[in-house]
């Protein structure tokens, strides 16, 4: 197995799934929690279109109710989260959106 499919797949034991999204999370955090940092890796690293579709709605679904990316949110509550503001997730967003701006217009 790949290490992004390892990465990515249940035999990851920091890799969550539930009803507010799916991704890895941080070894900093209690299990049950996604790290928006990851889930802004996948389309900075791959150019599947779906999968950066899937990455972008997820990350504009679980954001509420400031507006920023957080630093973690818990898989099926992303209104527990922890940093209302992270300066390195919404850095690192940003460097996605011009990113995709050059490469992938359309899916913005």
């Amino acid at each position: 197995m790949r290490r992004r499919e390892f990465i990515l797949s249940d035999w990851n034991q920091s890799y969550e799934k539930g009803k507010a999204g799916e991704g890895y999370g941080s070894a900093h955090y209690p299990k049950g929690r996604i790290w928006p940092l990851g889930t802004i890796s996948r389309p900075m690293t791959i150019k599947d279109k779906e999968e950066i579709k899937f990455c972008l709605n997820q990350l504009v679904r679980n954001h509420e109710p400031t507006g920023f990316i957080h630093e973690t949110y818990k898989k099926d509550d992303p209104l527990d989260f922890t940093r209302s503001w992270f300066s390195w997730a919404n850095t690192y967003f940003g460097e996605l959106v011009l990113k995709l701006d050059k490469l992938y217009p359309s899916l913005l």
